[in-house]
């Protein structure tokens, strides 16, 4: 006799606008694409949850990960959805890490996801459009990506390290150094109990 089939775990879902959860989620991407991306003011942008992302060899989940809709599937999305102007991006949330997240590490992630999202030019400067129409988009590269033992060790040798170091610190004067030990300071301080320097200076 042959074994019922188990039902597959969701893998995919779409975040619901409708809810307390969702509508925060939208309300952010909004408020940081007004503040902060304003080149992606005439894009469509929808939220995805994935509930099943596995980690990788070093134990690490990923944040999310930022999806340019593709010709091929903008055609199948607008069948399956039946809605006449689907996404140009959708920017997949871990549906599990989320939970953990407070408001300002989840408002974190938002952002950089929405970094990844770029405006095709051409030579003049202006955005490509398609020939039916469409405003056409793509997908940066991040401006950093290794390992910080190696910086600790020999300092920004590069421009592309340096322009990453500069950027983060930003106007607060701080290092990315500095960012992150004021990041571990709050998580270690969360795991014994203790408020946050940070939230103790604001009291």
């Amino acid at each position: 006799m042959a074994q019922e089939a188990k039902p597959q775990a969701q893998r995919f879902g779409m975040v619901d606008r409708d809810t307390g959860e969702g509508s925060w989620i939208y309300r952010e991407v909004a408020d940081l694409v007004r503040k902060h991306h304003e080149h992606l003011g005439e894009a469509t942008i929808w939220c995805a949850w994935k509930h099943n992302w596995s980690e990788d060899v070093d134990g690490n989940s990923p944040l999310g990960k930022t999806v340019l809709t593709a010709e091929v599937t903008w055609r199948a999305m607008a069948e399956y959805l039946d809605v006449e102007s689907p996404p140009d991006f959708v920017l997949v949330l871990n549906a599990k890490l989320w939970q953990r997240l407070d408001e300002a590490k989840r408002r974190y992630v938002l952002d950089e996801l929405l970094c990844y999202c770029g405006q095709k030019l051409g030579r003049g400067g202006d955005q490509v459009v398609d020939v039916t129409g469409r405003r056409v988009w793509m997908l940066h590269k991040p401006e950093h990506v290794g390992f910080a033992a190696p910086i600790a060790r020999h300092g920004a040798l590069f421009a592309g390290t340096k322009a990453f170091l500069t950027e983060a610190s930003g106007g607060m004067q701080r290092t990315l150094f500095d960012l992150v030990q004021a990041g571990t300071e709050e998580e270690e301080a969360e795991a014994e109990g203790e408020e946050p320097e940070a939230e103790r200076r604001a009291s």
